[in-house]
């Protein structure tokens, strides 16, 4: 039966509810010996300019058979009259057998592959490549690309639009070709920013330029931020960039991120610090007035590391058994002057006094005779009530050894403890 009867017979058995047998299905056209293997669908598009959506250096071809892998992967043939790919080979690979990413091999493996501006690109698939039943590709398939036909930004972050974006995020311009340190003057960020643009990354043969960041510059919370590159700006090459770019984002409002303890924690040390943590900055001259915390009482304020963060540090330990709550009021500043959204409140209960371990832990076996036994509490231990509290059985005589600002105490026998015995 002819190819065209049966995708005539496939559409009409499919339209009509009195069809029961004889059904040819896609699966079986894709392995059917009688059909000849032909490309059907490529993205980007055969013979086409870009820029193309979603596509970075692999060409998506879709074939009516399943394919051969091993004969398609020698058939890939990728060219390009500036010798940044490697003349006559390519690389394959395929999922579902139909469908083949298809990619070229670059000349320079240590660094990330560019398509050069304004380049035509050649990709070829021999007669070489032949489907599952035998069937070589007859005509052989051909197709150019021109990916990036000028100079241009393909992303930027935080993403226009974007209303979501921490005050600590950094400004990321993402090129379509190298750039060198002279474009930094056509780019604008709105407000400014006090911070320098800088190169992203680096790789293993130096500085990869296609990619800079902006750093330094903290955004201010709840601020619309716009950043655009001026038309004319040249990459590394000279070329100019025809329309210029702009995008803009939003960040978020200052806001307390998390606490420690976490609102609700009812395991709270009685030796725990309370420690503060913005999605910014901070005004550290803020702090002191804008944190109460009840009950009352004395602490201790620090700033250690990045100032995004502040701790309290009781100077006596919180009560055990004790419910606190913290209020951050609304006075307290980012460092850009940027005051809390709204004052935020968050609680903690400080363990009852317990044991929190020993050692050795209950049920522990093969544990030697003469092996001290440490109790940790969860607060500072009254030193005068351990030995009336202590007790072991069977009986055996030892030392007390502790500090008077400890929660932990160890119990060392006089003399080896009874073997195979349980205490």
């Amino acid at each position: 039966m002819l190819n065209a009867q049966k995708w005539l017979m496939l559409v009409f058995c499919l339209a009509s509810i009195t069809c029961k047998q004889n059904v040819v299905s896609p699966a079986d056209l894709l392995s059917d010996p009688s059909i000849k293997p032909a490309v059907i669908y490529t993205y980007p598009a055969a013979n086409s300019t870009g820029p193309y959506d979603n596509f970075s250096t692999t060409i998506t071809v879709r074939f009516n058979k399943l394919m051969d892998l091993t004969s398609l992967q020698h058939a890939v043939r990728f060219s390009s009259l500036l010798g940044d790919i490697k003349e006559d080979t390519g690389r394959a690979s395929s999922q579902s057998g139909e469908v083949a990413s298809v990619s070229p091999v670059i000349t320079n493996s240590n660094s990330r592959f560019l398509w050069k501006i304004g380049q035509t690109y050649t990709l070829r698939i021999d007669n070489s490549a032949k489907d599952v039943n035998g069937n070589y590709l007859v005509p052989p398939f051909s197709m150019t690309i021109k990916p990036e036909p000028y100079f241009r930004v393909k992303s930027m972050y935080p993403s226009s639009g974007s209303g979501i974006v921490s005050p600590g995020s950094q400004i990321q311009l993402q090129f379509n070709s190298l750039v060198d340190t002279t474009i930094f003057s056509s780019i604008t960020i709105t407000p400014a920013l006090a911070g320098r643009w800088r190169y992203a990354s680096l790789n293993r043969v130096g500085v990869d330029s296609s990619s800079i960041i902006y750093q330094g510059g903290g955004m201010r919370p709840g601020t619309n931020y716009s950043v655009s590159v001026g038309s004319g700006a040249r990459d590394k090459s000279g070329n100019t960039m025809p329309d210029g770019f702009g995008s803009s984002f939003t960040t978020e409002n200052f806001l307390v991120y998390y606490t420690r303890p976490s609102d609700g924690d009812t395991t709270a040390s009685s030796f725990a610090s309370v420690q503060v943590v913005f999605n910014a900055e901070i005004d550290t001259g803020s702090v002191r007035g804008a944190f109460v915390i009840n009950p009352s009482l004395e602490g201790l304020f620090g700033f250690e590391g990045p100032t995004g963060s502040f701790s309290f540090s009781p100077i006596l330990s919180f009560v055990a058994g004790t419910k606190y709550t913290v209020t951050i009021a609304s006075s307290m500043m980012s460092k850009t002057g940027a005051p809390l959204a709204s004052p935020y409140e968050f609680s903690f209960t400080i363990m009852p006094f317990k044991v929190l371990w020993t050692r050795p832990w209950d049920g522990m076996t093969h544990v030697s005779r003469n092996y001290p036994i440490i109790v940790e509490t969860s607060d500072l231990l009254d030193t005068s009530s351990i030995r009336n509290a202590f007790n072991i059985s069977p009986p055996v005589s030892g030392t007390f050894s502790y500090n008077d600002q400890d929660s932990y105490f160890h119990f060392f026998p006089s003399v080896p403890m009874d073997s195979l015995s349980v205490y």
